[in-house]
């Protein structure tokens, strides 16, 4: 399912918030087709290293 364009932009701002990334890597993230909730998935739980 397509999402809105405002609905994608507070993804990436939700990624971007979480993941601590700089507005570079977002950019980069977007031209190498990586969505923003495959960012967010990978974030490593507080007992991981």
């Amino acid at each position: 399912m397509k999402l809105k364009e405002s609905d994608q932009q507070q993804l990436w701002a939700e990624a971007q918030r979480r993941c601590r990334l700089p507005d570079e890597v977002v950019r980069m993230a977007k031209e190498l087709g990586i969505g923003p909730r495959s960012l967010i998935k990978t974030i490593p739980a507080r007992t991981q290293q």
